[in-house]
């Protein structure tokens, strides 16, 4: 069985789009018309964002502009992405916690997002400035070719997933909220995801997850405040801990072990994740792509404390529901049928700001560094267009199997992250920092994380009992990183040097 921790966020992040965001029996009738006029629409207005993406660069099929936009994308367009990527999902997880948590539970997923935008605006000029096309080829260039391609097959087993439990979170959405069964909803959510996805590319990516960022957020700011009005302002806000008889519901520390620990483990792996770095080397300059993030960083803090306020004041507006499910419950409670269509149908489309993220990113390791670097090192840059579009339908295929056949098996998804947090985060952020790192250093860091990550699993997978004498998930994440950055450095030290791959990623100005 899995650490009971894991097992929970993991049910708590598929509950948040099942049964609580329907009506009760009996009402259902009445709200499926609009919310499938609201996801009719949504799905039709981001085929026509795919197809105006594929008319713009029709005459440039390369593998630059499929999978890096031929490197166009403006300050606001990668702050929108940048938004898309990381407040969908975690908006409605905030919600939820809130609901149940009070104002601590900012710490869960309002810190990790500020503090990973900002640790990668920092890197983030220098990342630009390789002029990669993909994160694992900068750590070839700093290393060597057996860091790339772990770091590379990583990263596609991490995207697959990733991919495959958005798609089954959408799946599960429609099945219960449209009343049909789950493949079917699983394969709509697919289709339209895959079609703008593999006609559009990353412009395509770029494009929708502008509009759903803006959806997003005009839906919540709105459900918020209203939530906070009718619940009679903030002064009704104050009152809430003698009511619940939960005296921390408004203590910002309250449970601040517990909370920070959470959001130390999400920064380190969100810092990682490829798609974060695809956009940076997808920015016009290295300049403009800091001051995107800096942004970023400081509009993420306001936006998800109206988040958990809004968790907050939905605990008097819908009560009972036991912490999940709680933003389109509570956009059902404050908005009119049709309206509550519309807001329904943005807040399900958080599933495919992610889902195509991850397809797309996925799909560029895959052409770049598995297909390009170690199959065909002559492929044209329009040949390299084609084994994109192939390796998207591959990376779709994959995920939609993963989500027919084994719906439940999501933990692969956390093994993936802990391996990356645990293997890859020293090797990463030491290759950018520190001139004496070579790459037998990075591998034996990665090794040893990844084997630290893997113990974690071993009486999940076997169902035997192993020792552990660190504590349960997160908490086991900074003991991992510490036995990764041990074998780093020491193993870094004893072999010889490699000062002119740290030319590589230092800047030239």
């Amino acid at each position: 069985m899995l650490q009971w921790r894991v097992r929970k966020f993991a049910e708590n992040y598929l509950n948040s789009r099942r049964e609580k965001i329907v009506a009760p029996k009996g009402e259902v009738d009445n709200i499926d018309a609009e919310v499938l006029v609201g996801l009719v629409i949504y799905g039709v207005i981001l085929i026509v964002i795919g197809l105006y993406s594929y008319i713009i660069s029709r005459k440039r099929h390369t593998e630059e502009e499929y999978f890096l936009a031929s490197r166009e994308l403006g300050f606001w367009a990668l702050v929108c992405t940048v938004g898309a990527s990381w407040t969908g999902i975690s908006a409605l997880i905030s919600y939820n916690a809130a609901y149940t948590g009070g104002v601590s539970t900012w710490w869960i997923m309002g810190f990790p997002t500020v503090f990973a935008t900002a640790v990668v605006a920092v890197l983030a000029y220098r990342i630009r400035k390789t002029n990669a096309i993909s994160q694992p080829q900068i750590f070839e260039w700093r290393y060597g070719p057996k860091v790339r391609i772990i770091l590379a097959l990583l990263g596609i087993w991490y995207m697959m997933t990733w991919a495959a439990s958005e798609l089954i979170g959408g799946g599960e959405s429609l099945s219960v909220a449209l009343d049909m069964p789950y493949l079917v909803g699983l394969l709509a959510i697919t289709a339209v995801v895959y079609f703008y996805t593999v006609i559009g590319g990353f412009r395509a990516v770029i494009y929708t997850d502008i509009f759903q960022f803006i959806l997003l957020n005009i839906i919540c700011i709105a459900t918020s405040f209203i939530a906070l009005n009718a619940i009679g302002g903030f002064g009704a806000l104050a009152q809430l801990p003698q009511e619940l008889g939960a005296p921390g519901f408004l203590d910002f520390f309250d449970n601040f072990r517990y909370n920070f620990a959470y959001a130390i483990s999400f920064s380190l792996a969100w810092f990682l994740e490829a798609d974060m770095w695809q956009r940076i080397l997808a920015a016009k300059n290295p300049r403009l792509v800091m001051k995107a993030f800096l942004v970023a960083a400081i509009i993420f803090i306001p936006l998800y404390f109206i988040y958990t306020l809004g968790g907050m004041a939905a605990v008097k507006v819908v009560p009972g529901l036991e912490g999940v499910g709680v933003l389109p419950s509570l956009a059902k409670s404050i908005f009119p049928p049709l309206l509550f269509g519309f807001a329904l149908a943005g807040i399900l489309a958080t599933v495919m700001s992610s889902a195509d993220t991850a397809i797309n990113s996925g799909a560029l390791l895959l052409c770049e560094d598995v297909y390009h670097r170690y199959i065909n090192k002559k492929a044209t840059p329009r040949g390299l267009f084609v084994v994109g579009l192939v390796a998207t339908t591959i990376i779709t295929v994959l995920a939609f199997g993963v989500g027919v056949t084994l719906p439940d098996m999501l933990w692969v998804l956390w093994l993936a992250a802990d391996i990356l947090a645990c293997g890859c985060l020293v090797p990463l952020i030491g290759g950018f920092v520190w001139k004496r790192a070579n790459e037998a250093g990075a591998l034996a860091g990665m090794i040893v994380g990844a084997v630290f990550a893997f113990y974690n699993y071993v009486g999940d997978l076997f169902g035997i009992e192993v020792p552990r004498p660190w504590p349960e998930y997160p908490f086991y994440l900074p003991v991992g990183i510490l036995f990764s950055a041990i074998a780093f450095i020491i193993v870094s030290l004893a072999t010889k040097p490699q000062y002119e791959k740290f030319k590589a990623l230092k800047p030239s100005d």
